[in-house]
């Protein structure tokens, strides 16, 4: 911008000053390459029989460990029923439940439990205590484990805190439990 033009081109604007002329426009922009047809390439490697192969080993080994997991399975479920499952009568001798109301606890059931099998086993038992035809509560104790032969004295005591008078005691199951042979011989 100046007072006078500086050469050819300059103008004058408005506000009286001279101004230098305007920068021609770029060229427009040419490509260096022209571009070439796309081409479709196939390449045969002859790998298809391989892959094949691979895909029948593969279905092949995750059927073998199906087959190996189905007959497994079932003897894990088995240990896992042998060890948490109900109780088989023969296991087990058991006296109670006697409903009583503790000076402490307050309504409670006890008894003894004998293991009558020929191995160390732990027990569930399961109470449940009823006011008449209503559920006041069901509740489970564990024993420690028991060697054949011997009994363990076992306690429930229910959550509920206020429990109605007149409240009987019902046994309602015994299960192993995971307790079994655990601690034998310490």
């Amino acid at each position: 911008m100046s007072d006078t033009p500086q050469g050819p081109g300059w103008w004058q604007a408005s506000d009286g000053r001279y101004y230098p002329p305007q920068a021609p426009p770029p060229p427009p922009y040419q490509q260096a390459y022209a571009p070439q047809p796309t081409q479709n390439v196939v390449v045969k490697t002859g790998c298809g029989k391989w892959i094949l192969a691979a895909v029948i080993v593969a279905l092949l080994a995750v059927g073998g460990c199906v087959a190996v997991l189905a007959i497994g399975g079932k003897a894990a479920v088995d240990e896992v029923n042998k060890q948490t499952g109900k109780a088989a009568a023969s296991d087990y001798d058991i006296t109670g439940p006697n409903c009583k109301v503790a000076e402490i606890t307050g309504l409670e059931a006890d008894g003894t439990i004998t293991n009558t099998s020929n191995e160390t086993q732990g027990f569930q038992i399961t109470v449940r205590f009823e006011s008449g035809n209503t559920l006041v509560s069901e509740d489970s104790t564990f024993t420690d484990s028991i060697k054949p032969g011997q009994s363990f004295d076992y306690r429930v005591i229910p959550l509920k805190s206020e429990v109605p008078a007149g409240t009987t005691c019902t046994l309602t199951e015994v299960r192993y439990t995971i307790f079994d042979s655990q601690n034998e011989g310490k």
